[in-house]
């Protein structure tokens, strides 16, 4: 599938008013109390103290929680422009630290890194460098969605983190740019929840599914 980037746009203004628009095929609802992109600017204003209202538009392209990561990303810039709409020149060590404040996928995309290693729950970043392109296709799983916290819930634990060995090929691969390998070794525990294609690999708590080109 040709999935679309969002777009975010920030502007300073008399009160705050945030809008979303979506092209989820699924019509998945976006509650803007909940929305990463309100708790970023929340906790950026509150952490500096902040008295500025902003305008927020957030246009998503990405499908809502599919498990590729669009609502943390949307943190994630909304921390960075922020940082330069207000001149505040913090670093991203600093923004990362925000990020973590924000949920366990948040800190990858305030790292600005391609690819990395995200370790504890996902929080503690160290980029990668080694693979040299990338190409893959994205789609959705024909199968209900669940939430993040269902998906965790239905988890059988005995099944899980039983891939150490592979991880580490993978991490290798990485390194070398070996595509074969990496390809070869990728795996994520929640594809115990869903009904997965052979070839197929599920994106973070899915139904986003992936395969490398």
């Amino acid at each position: 599938a040709d999935f679309a980037n969002d777009t975010l746009k920030i502007d300073e203004s008399q009160e705050d008013k945030i809008t979303s628009t979506h092209n989820d095929p699924q019509k998945t609802p976006i509650h803007l109390e909940e929305n990463l992109v309100k708790k970023a600017l929340d906790l950026l204003r509150g952490a500096y103290k902040i008295e500025k209202n902003f305008k927020v538009t957030l246009e998503k392209g990405i499908p809502i929680a599919a498990g590729l990561g669009g609502g943390s990303s949307d943190a994630a810039a909304t921390l960075a422009a922020l940082n330069e709409l207000l001149g505040l020149n913090l670093a991203i060590p600093t923004l990362m630290s925000l990020a973590e404040q924000l949920g366990s996928d948040v800190p990858f995309f305030a790292s600005q890194a391609m690819v990395a290693l995200g370790t504890n729950y996902g929080e503690k970043i160290t980029p990668l460098t080694g693979l040299k392109a990338l190409k893959f296709e994205i789609k959705l799983l024909d199968q209900p969605k669940l939430s993040t916290a269902d998906a965790y819930t239905r988890l059988d634990l005995s099944q899980c983190g039983q891939n150490r060995e592979q991880t580490a090929k993978a991490l290798e691969a990485i390194k070398c740019n070996d595509l074969a390998v990496l390809n070869k070794n990728l795996h994520n525990d929640f594809e115990q929840l869903y009904d997965v294609p052979k070839g197929w690999h599920l994106s973070g708590s899915g139904p986003a599914i992936f395969r490398l080109l």
